[in-house]
């Protein structure tokens, strides 16, 4: 998983730097707690009616999709939850009313692990797609 291959001595810096200092861009620890943030959301949205109700009852409802950076630790721990609220979802909800929330995670991590990757190369690393 990317969030756990950054090398500890450039987490911090993953977590500040931004490419050519653009305030717009975010940084690789913030696109990590994004798609976070976007996945744990997700993953209540594929829910039937009855789950999201249940949901609703127990406070359990995600009511935002930003999640603020603590640690390399801690922003490893989110993105791996929100993968598993993810897969939860699409295996006790196998035909959902919504199969686009399932296609729109896919592709929605896939285009922020094309901008990890520029961290990657950034820093003279390798991406896992490009280690054989």
């Amino acid at each position: 998983m990317v969030a756990e291959d950054f090398p500890d001595d450039l987490y911090a810096l993953y977590a500040t730097y931004r490419p050519k200092g653009n305030e717009d861009v975010r940084t690789a620890a913030e696109t990590l707690l994004h798609v976070a943030g976007v996945n744990r959301r997700m993953g209540f949205n594929p829910s039937t009616k009855r789950q999201k109700d249940a949901l609703f009852a127990a406070g359990r409802v995600p009511n935002s999709m930003t999640i603020a950076y603590v640690s390399k630790q801690d922003t490893v721990a989110k993105v791996k939850e929100s993968f598993a609220a993810v897969r939860k979802a699409i295996q006790d909800n196998p035909d959902p009313e919504n199969p686009e929330g399932w296609l729109y995670v896919i592709a929605h991590s896939s285009e922020h692990f094309g901008n990890l990757v520029t961290y990657y190369r950034e820093n003279g690393l390798a991406p896992p797609t490009s280690r054989q």
